[in-house]
């Protein structure tokens, strides 16, 4: 999947126009069997080295340079002005966080997130792991990510803090879900 996704990124649209714009931090949790940091090199990525999804996005943040940090998981396909309708929500001076929405599963689930993406999401702007994007003050402001979730357990991760984290996060400003960003 990694591949897939770092292409989608380096297509984006406005990465192409400018991509003196943009830095790829990969960060590889050191649990990983496959080939991901080799991977990721071809793309001309940083590579990072950190055990679990929470720690590596907070080691991700930490050496990113810009203003506004986007995290997507490895295999998220990003459809090519992904990028411009992020950076277009961030012109309100009162956002200091994007989420998008997705597919993913089987069918079933499909039919979940078509309700998710439609309704939940925007009305509880709680923010999707694999697709997230922080103003990086607003970031660090909140503690970045809790690392003191067991993170070997996956389910915790996304149900208790992606959920904590956009709680935390609209205490101090404007969260919103893009639907067109996905």
């Amino acid at each position: 999947y990694i591949e897939q996704s770092l292409s989608s990124i380096i297509n984006q649209n406005i990465y192409i126009a400018n991509p003196e714009l943009f830095e790829i931090i990969t960060v590889v949790d050191e649990r990983t069997t496959d080939q991901t940091a080799e991977i990721a090199r071809r793309y001309g990525s940083v590579i990072f080295s950190g055990a679990g999804k929470l720690t590596a996005k907070n080691l991700g943040a930490q050496c990113a340079h810009g203003d506004i940090l986007i995290f997507v998981d490895a295999d998220i396909d990003a459809k090519p002005n992904l990028f411009n309708l992020i950076l277009r929500d961030f012109e309100d001076p009162e956002v200091i966080a994007v989420g998008g929405v997705g597919f993913w599963g089987t069918p079933i689930q499909q039919i979940g997130c078509i309700y998710s993406n439609a309704y939940w999401y925007p009305t509880t702007r709680m923010l999707v792991g694999y697709l997230t994007a922080v103003d990086k003050e607003a970031f660090w402001s909140v503690g970045g990510f809790d690392l003191s979730i067991d993170e070997s357990n996956r389910g915790m991760v996304s149900n208790s803090e992606e959920t904590e984290f956009s709680q935390k996060l609209q205490t101090i400003g404007k969260v919103i879900i893009d639907t067109e960003a996905s």
